[in-house]
């Protein structure tokens, strides 16, 4: 049928136009593809953006394929030669910048299909894009682990609150809205697991070597005290029952984390450091004590 015709006509013009692209490209000196990435990742936002003039034409959707597939393409490319420059040594630098700005490019792209197709999966690749352009800039600046983790934590957050907020839902994107809070719990569940998980390796870490190598600073418990205040944020935020079920998980997890940092921290005698922890432990059972008068309402327990 025609309609077919046309869709093929589209793939074909699409795939000689990144062709043509890699070629100019590569007539220029830039022959890396860490450097073609970025530039290549505009044909498909120009792909969805023509998509978007042609309305409700019949060339709408095949434009608009074309577009999803190219930039599935450039995804699947530009992680494959990632993956073999980090493993060949090559600069890192350059490469945590191109894949920085390739990434923000993705985010873009996804959130234009979020917005023109009110497509609820393209709000968490536009998501999942965000975090990995800022998980790059982050490696290029070198800041660490608790930096990425504490960054993830302070999106998901942001994320929940404008969930919490109904901003999406006074704008014509107000169907997107659950798939916000999803995105948002996915992310601040990541950070939240994988800072436990990175403060018991330390905390482990500080027991093998005895201490001698000061594995725990205070800066790691400042960290942990940071990481604990977004996850009783989040209790206060969500109004899920099951989200603050998790949360309050997630919470107490965080302050296991910072009790045992606390603990290796302060030079105290064994009887001392069975008073603090006793004393910690009191306060963490207080507040989650005052958090369950305030679920009873006006029950008593």
């Amino acid at each position: 049928t025609s309609h077919t015709l046309i869709t093929w006509y589209f793939f074909a013009t699409g795939a000689a136009t990144m062709i043509a692209a890699v070629a100019t490209l590569s007539a220029v000196g830039l022959n890396r593809w860490q450097s073609h990435a970025p530039v290549m990742m505009l044909i498909p936002i120009a792909y969805l953006v023509a998509a978007k003039f042609y309305g409700e034409q019949a060339s709408a959707k095949p434009l608009l394929w074309v577009a999803h597939t190219a930039a599935g393409v450039m995804l699947i490319s530009s992680l494959a030669s990632a993956f073999e420059a980090f493993s060949d040594g090559s600069d890192n630098q350059t490469l945590h910048l191109s894949l920085a700005l390739f990434f923000a490019e993705a985010s873009v792209f996804y959130g234009l299909a979020t917005w023109f197709r009110r497509q609820p999966w393209c709000i968490y690749m536009s998501s999942f894009m965000a975090s990995a352009a800022f998980w790059q800039v982050l490696a290029w600046f070198a800041l660490g682990t608790q930096a990425y983790i504490l960054v993830f934590a302070v999106i998901g957050l942001g994320m929940l609150l404008a969930y919490r907020l109904s901003l999406l839902e006074q704008t014509a994107a107000a169907p997107l809205a659950e798939a916000l809070f999803q995105s948002a719990n996915a992310v601040l569940s990541l950070s939240f697991i994988s800072s436990v998980l990175y403060g018991l390796s330390r905390i482990a870490s500080e027991e093998m070597s005895g201490g001698g190598e000061g594995v725990i600073h205070w800066e790691f418990a400042g960290f942990c005290l940071v990481m604990l205040g977004i996850s009783a944020l989040a209790i206060l935020i969500t109004q899920h029952p099951a989200g603050r079920r998790w949360y309050v998980v997630t919470t107490v997890g965080q302050a296991v984390v910072l009790l045992l940092a606390v603990h290796k921290l302060i030079d105290l005698n064994p009887w001392q450091q069975m008073e603090l922890l006793a004393v910690m432990i009191g306060i963490l059972l207080l507040g989650i004590g005052h958090y369950g008068w305030y679920r009873e309402q006006d029950q008593q327990s």
